[in-house]
């Protein structure tokens, strides 16, 4: 069977520190593309929306922003294909971001970074762009160049490829002033290097070092290019409440990122552990209830399906290809094969955190179905009280999992001594840092702010000291230090 819009999928997760605008992004890019709005099974849970625009399916996934909800985070990137990272100049970038990018660098997805509320007082767009390129690498560049009204605000943006301006209006519609060029020569010089230095059309950038100019679609090929080796992650800017940037930002999810189904899936194996060959047949995952993820074959209505090696059960939803996402009404745990009965597969499970934060609970049918579709919680009883512990990723996350229940969770202490360690940052993640040795089950016992930044004094469980110089590592962007008292 040929499911239309096969190959013409784009899977692409948006991520960003909470308060950075990603969700309003995703609103105002749907909304934009007369697409439903995204939905969510639930307050902390992955969103999903899709749209069309030029003819391909852009699928949109949304995780929570919080650190605490991290197996929510891991399902985006599961099934995502790209990733668009949301920045505000206002928040300024923080460990959280540089968290995210090295999650997706660690994943091998293609990036955009958008700016956004530069509508805000106090938003700096080049100063965002070179904290950007400082924290998250030089291959970070602009392609946009944000241009202010009369009256201060945002109204356009200057496409560094094209040499074009568009607004809230459109797309690109009228030719940058003359005297803009000079302004940007440099950085659209240091854009197209970039795009054609790993190029495989060796004359071409050759042709360009002695000032023969591409045509602009010959740029945006190689620039797309750049971007699937990684060695370009383009700047763009969306002011949703103005809608300016809003249909260059949904031109460059179509032409820039690389179809889903150009993805590398996931390895397989067959059910007794022998090593699995995708052969063409149906694989797919599932990302969280009701929402699956294809990464070979096809569904279609009526055919039987095996979910994590139960069933055959019949397939009742719409008909999808691979690379696709696509919501229907089976039930399955994250993480778990949608497969041909006739060749049951198992993919490989989800480099997920581990769950750290131990909550004392009663047992409950409602909190154990919540656990069996969380990729990251579990239950289980204490060694040497039987008392049932929900293990979960933090304090939110447990909120979340026991909302609703009858009765209040007990803390459950960690066990030992705790030892007494001095952590020194940088002013700009001490707060995130604090937060993170709260989560620990640390106290912090005092703050000062020093010359070279600022010094923590907390005490930890002992337990929590194995692999914490890694969880420091990524909370500071490689910056923070630590020592026992």
């Amino acid at each position: 069977m040929t499911v239309e819009g096969v190959g013409q999928e784009r899977a692409v997760v948006l991520l960003g520190a909470s308060g950075a605008g990603k969700t309003t992004l995703a609103a105002a890019l749907l909304a934009a593309a007369g697409a439903p709005p995204a939905r969510a099974p639930g307050p902390g849970r992955l969103a999903y929306g899709a749209l069309v625009h030029e003819g391909v399916r852009v699928h949109l996934l949304d995780p929570p922003g919080a650190p605490d909800l991290a197996g929510e985070l891991h399902a985006g990137l599961r099934a995502a294909a790209a990733a668009v990272l949301v920045v505000s100049p206002v928040q300024g970038l923080d460990a959280r971001t540089a968290q995210l990018w090295e999650l997706c660098e660690a994943a091998g997805l293609p990036r955009l970074v958008v700016l956004t509320q530069l509508d805000r007082p106090g938003a700096d767009a080049d100063e965002a762009v070179a904290v950007c390129q400082r924290v998250l690498g030089e291959g970070v560049a602009p392609l946009q160049v944000p241009l202010h009204d009369d009256d201060g605000p945002v109204g356009g943006l200057l496409d560094l490829l094209s040499l074009r301006v568009s607004d809230a209006s459109g797309p690109s519609v009228r030719a940058a002033e003359p005297e803009h060029l000079p302004l940007v020569e440099g950085l659209r010089g240091e854009l197209v290097e970039a795009a054609l230095t790993g190029s495989e059309d060796e004359e071409l950038f050759d042709a360009w070092l002695e000032d023969a100019e591409p045509a602009t679609e010959v740029l945006r090929a190689e620039l797309a290019a750049a971007v699937l080796r990684g060695d370009v992650q383009p700047v763009l800017v969306a002011v949703p409440l103005r809608g300016v940037g809003l249909p260059d930002l949904l031109d460059a999810l179509v032409t820039l990122l690389p179809a889903a189904a150009e993805q590398v899936p996931p390895p397989v194996v067959h059910p007794d552990g022998s090593p699995g060959v995708l052969t063409g047949r149906l694989v797919a995952e599932v990302v969280r209830t009701g929402l699956l993820r294809l990464w070979s074959g096809a569904l279609v209505p009526g055919e039987p399906v095996l979910v994590g090696g139960r069933g055959p059960v019949p397939y009742d939803g719409p008909a999808a290809g691979a690379g696709a996402l696509v919501e229907t009404g089976l039930q399955g745990r994250p993480g778990e094969a949608v497969c041909d009965p006739d060749e049951p597969l198992v993919l490989a499970p989800w480099s997920v955190p581990a769950a750290q934060f131990p909550v004392g609970v009663r047992p409950d049918e409602a909190l154990a179905g919540r656990v069996a579709q969380d990729p990251v919680a579990r239950l289980a009883e204490h060694p040497r009280t039987g008392q049932l512990l929900l293990w979960s990723y933090g304090p939110q996350h447990a909120e979340l999992l026991l909302a609703g229940l009858p009765s209040a969770p007990v803390a459950v202490p960690a066990g030992g001594r705790p030892a007494t360690v001095l952590v020194r940052v940088p002013a700009w993640c001490a707060r995130t840092v604090s937060s993170d040795l709260a989560g620990r089950g640390g106290e912090v016992v005092r703050t000062e702010q020093e010359e070279a930044g600022v010094v923590i004094e907390a005490r930890l469980p002992e337990a929590e000291l194995v692999g914490y110089a890694q969880a420091l590592a990524r909370a500071s962007a490689h910056t923070g230090s630590f020592a026992r008292a």
